[in-house]
């Protein structure tokens, strides 16, 4: 649909477009079955081709002046927009590597205070284990009070020594109001040729990118002198025509 409104489009632009129109809608059927029908069809296209360029001449004509203003409008917001996304930027870069560096402490915190509980609760038990040999000893010797001294000594040494409870961690950077950490999980290759190879071996391929520009680059250049496994150099002529 297109718009009415003059004070946009002016009334020369507003004819060439409904003119191109009617003329697309005049053309119903495009058959090419003969040597006429093809001089005809080629130059219907340089005809479309010029038509194309008039109509885009037209549209910078008027959109130009508009797009310059705009412009000027946007030079004024630009540097504030850029040195408020500078500093939003660094923030959020400087918090987030605070809040890694606290659970990376948090973490080696945790670990340390596990291993220091579980070396703790190790030498617990061996000094409840020496007590009841003392025990045993004491009761190899006739000294019955004196073994259950040792056995009561051990049966409470063995009580702390399961009961043992490792050191609480840090605790986290505190909540701030408006603020929220949702989960952002992205893939980082680490060894293309390994990823490249699991892609081959599991039939993948959707995560391998060929990049067409390059390789369209490599095809002027190589022309179809050079063969690359799973690749062809093909040439494919554009039609040019000049404008009318």
């Amino acid at each position: 649909m297109i718009s009415d409104n003059k004070q946009l489009i002016p009334v020369d632009s507003r004819e060439l477009i409904v003119r191109s129109l009617n003329w697309c809608a005049s053309i119903t059927e495009i058959r090419i079955n003969d040597e006429p029908e093809y001089i005809k069809a080629c130059e219907t296209t340089r005809q479309v081709k010029t038509l194309l360029r008039d109509i885009d001449d037209d549209l910078h004509k008027n959109t130009d002046p508009i797009a310059v203003t705009l412009d000027e409008i946007r030079n004024h917001y630009r540097p504030v927009v850029k040195a408020l996304t500078n500093l939003k930027d660094n923030l959020l870069g400087s918090t987030s590597t605070y809040e890694k560096d606290q659970a990376r402490k948090r973490l080696e915190a945790q670990r340390a205070a596990d291993e220091k509980v579980k070396k703790d609760r190790e030498d617990l038990q061996k000094l409840a284990d020496k007590e009841n040999k003392k025990a045993e000893k004491a009761e190899a010797a006739g000294d019955i009070e004196k073994a259950e001294d040792h056995r009561t000594q051990a049966i409470t040494i063995s009580q702390i020594a399961a009961t043992a409870q490792a050191s609480p961690p840090p605790p986290p950077p505190p909540k701030i109001e408006g603020k929220t950490n949702r989960d952002h999980w992205e893939g980082r290759v680490i060894n293309p040729r390994a990823f490249i190879e699991y892609c081959l071996q599991n039939d993948e391929l959707q995560y391998i990118k060929i990049d067409q520009s390059a390789l369209n680059k490599l095809a002027v250049i190589v022309k179809d002198q050079k063969k690359i496994p799973g690749v062809v150099f093909e040439n494919n002529p554009v039609q040019s025509y000049r404008r009318k």
